[in-house]
């Protein structure tokens, strides 16, 4: 009888030394981190011009947008290769993604002859507002129209916290932010801006879309509930896109940024293999003047901790078990 007490005793030792163990190892609360955090001062100064800027066009396409004019299109055709970001600049520590890519595409109608006008005036990162950098894209009015579309987008090598090297899909908690920054955006009460997602070899954009981004300190998130980002089912719904597109009458990859929203197809996407993360600015809308510009732009990514709960019954189980076995020994 002393014998089971003393091996009872033991048992019960373990088992205590096991409850101790699984409170000391509880899971800890998930925890944010950035896969992609664009904001704050890059060293751009008054202004440096994107690389690439009007490398390609101005070509005359014909009448293409549907009014009695020719057009001409021209731009920067959309790149995997080629950063958009001014080489050499020297960001402030802590500063982060400073590497990303794209293009930008206008075409210009023109009243007359000269159908060769289509060129960005302004296609450049400068001070913003706080501190802060800004990418600026502006067009001016020279007797002629036009519209503009741009992808940035953030590619999957220069992702943060690990996630270059790890896979990196949304989950419930996950959200994008953009913020279009301070100041005035000119007639582009037209225009939207889509979330695009690169998932294995393919092409998305988001069925939610930030429209009317004019004005002043105008921020979106794109997140569950808009989006359904991390749904059970999915990450809600998205269209096929295809933004190495070439445009009739270029031959050059990439010159056809267009994305036709009320013929898309919208269905429901489960990413696991996301390869590059940004959005497309599309208005596709004549304008005399157009401008627009971001400053920030964060994917957030919520990760649970490495769960303990197996080992912690594990041990809970082999204290129990060893307390049972002396008992009856």
């Amino acid at each position: 009888m002393r014998l089971l007490a003393e091996n009872s005793g033991k048992g019960w030792r373990g088992f205590g030394f096991a409850v101790l163990i699984a409170a000391t190892l509880s899971p800890l609360p998930a925890h944010a981190e950035l896969v992609v955090n664009f904001g704050g001062d890059y060293g751009a100064g008054s202004g440096i011009d994107l690389q690439g800027k009007n490398s390609f066009g101005p070509l005359s396409v014909g009448n293409v947008v549907g009014d009695t004019f020719a057009d001409s299109i021209g731009g920067r055709p959309f790149d995997t290769m080629t950063p958009l970001n001014p080489a050499g600049l020297t960001p402030d520590p802590g500063v982060q993604s400073e590497v990303f890519y794209g293009g930008a595409i206008t075409i210009h109608s023109v009243e007359g002859a000269d159908a060769t006008t289509a060129q960005i005036d302004e296609f450049e990162m400068k001070n913003g507002s706080g501190g802060n950098d800004e990418v600026h894209m502006h067009l001016s009015s020279s007797g002629h129209l036009h519209d503009l579309r741009a992808i940035f987008y953030w590619k999957k090598s220069d992702f943060l916290n690990g996630y270059d090297i790890n896979p990196f899909a949304f989950d419930p908690s996950s959200s994008v932010f953009f913020d279009l920054g301070p100041g005035s955006a000119e007639a582009i009460g037209t225009a939207e801006v889509r979330l695009l997602v690169q998932d294995g070899g393919s092409w998305y954009l988001s069925e939610t879309a930030f429209t009317n981004p004019g004005g002043s300190n105008k921020t979106f998130t794109w997140d569950n509930a808009n989006q359904g980002l991390g749904g059970g089912s999915g990450d809600g719904n998205w269209a096929s896109y295809d933004p190495t597109a070439v445009f009739p009458l270029t031959g050059v990859s990439g010159t056809d940024l267009r994305f036709d929203q009320a013929g898309a197809s919208f269905t429901s996407q489960q990413f696991t293999d996301i390869q590059a993360i940004g959005f497309l600015f599309e208005n596709d809308v004549l304008h005399n003047n157009m401008d627009f510009h971001f400053q920030g732009f964060q994917v957030l990514a919520v990760i649970p901790e490495p769960s303990t709960i197996l080992g912690i019954w594990g041990l809970l189980l082999g204290a129990l078990a060893r307390r049972r076995r002396r008992s009856l020994g």
